[in-house]
């Protein structure tokens, strides 16, 4: 078992481009809601990795838990982010529709999300919610409530993170549970 108590550095500093340059990276796939925690214990490609950081710490993309420079070895955090479905307003905000229609819609929509118990964010004219089921299974619970007037689309989440604050990012993503990685987590 590989103990890890602190973040060595990260493969995408300066610092650390010509060692990851020579070295081979083994890159460990977590999504956000697990490099969130600051201790857990990884099972990879046949190695474990227990991992306890200070409190408060978290895993960011990029950044090294094992360097052997005997072995040119590099083990290092990718994280991925799941898909959002994007609900976009613009049809019954910008559209000549009463107010009666914009605020029934609004109020369908906060029911039809919030009934499903699903995490969302609002900015401007768009609602993020994360993919906590399959992508299919979402579609089919809006379709079911026959809006007309809004737009629905799926987006990789990290395309999103220009558009989203840290906060936001933290909300959509530690609150979802459908981890995208090959490890087991304890």
């Amino acid at each position: 078992m590989i103990t890890v108590n602190k973040i060595i550095g990260n493969i995408y500093s300066e610092e650390w481009l010509e060692r990851v340059q020579r070295c081979s990276v083994e890159k460990i796939r977590l999504d956000h809601w697990c490099s969130q925690r600051s201790k857990m214990v990884i099972d990879w490609n046949g190695e474990r990795y227990a991992i306890t950081l200070d409190r408060h710490s978290h895993l960011k993309d990029g950044d090294i838990i094992f360097y052997s420079p005997d072995d040119n070895k590099i083990v290092s955090i990718e994280i991925t982010l799941n898909p959002v479905m994007v609900i976009t307003l613009n049809k019954v905000i910008y559209k000549e529709e009463s107010r009666n229609d914009l605020i029934r819609t609004c109020i369908e929509l906060g029911h039809a999300i919030g009934n499903q118990h699903w995490p969302a964010v609002v900015k401007e004219n768009k609602i993020y919610v994360p993919l906590t089921l399959d992508r299919k299974v979402m579609e089919s619970v809006m379709m079911s409530h026959h809006f007309n007037n809004i737009e629905i689309e799926f987006k990789e989440g990290d395309s999103l993170i220009p558009y989203l604050s840290p906060h936001d990012i933290r909300y959509l993503f530690s609150t979802t549970t459908n981890n995208v990685h090959h490890g087991e987590h304890h």
